[in-house]
């Protein structure tokens, strides 16, 4: 089944609904499957969960939007970082943490 972008304007598709590559962070479908209401039933027009459209986009299923008009911004996108580019082990001590 192919997707369209429902942006005015957009003309981007995908063979698979991106949302459909992770689980459901809110109903806890599996990855492939649709969400589901808490009574088993499914979603409203078969539409995934927001968190689960934002945890697709977070992990990068949608793309680049070619007009920059859908998805995240660059700005709300989590910063992924590597475990290199931590400089700290231990976290840090407050002053007013005992240290005894």
């Amino acid at each position: 089944m192919t997707v369209k972008c429902l942006k005015p304007g957009c003309v981007r598709t995908w063979v698979r609904d991106p949302a459909l590559e992770v689980p459901c962070p809110t109903c806890g479908a599996k990855i492939g499957r649709r969400c589901k209401r808490p009574s088993g039933h499914r979603v409203f027009a078969g539409e995934p969960h927001d968190a689960r459209d934002i945890a697709a986009d977070q992990a990068g299923h949608y793309g680049v939007c070619p007009s920059g008009r859908c998805g995240l911004s660059r700005a709300e996108r989590p910063q992924v970082r590597s475990p290199a580019a931590s400089t700290s082990i231990a976290p840090e001590l407050s002053s007013t943490e005992d240290t005894r």
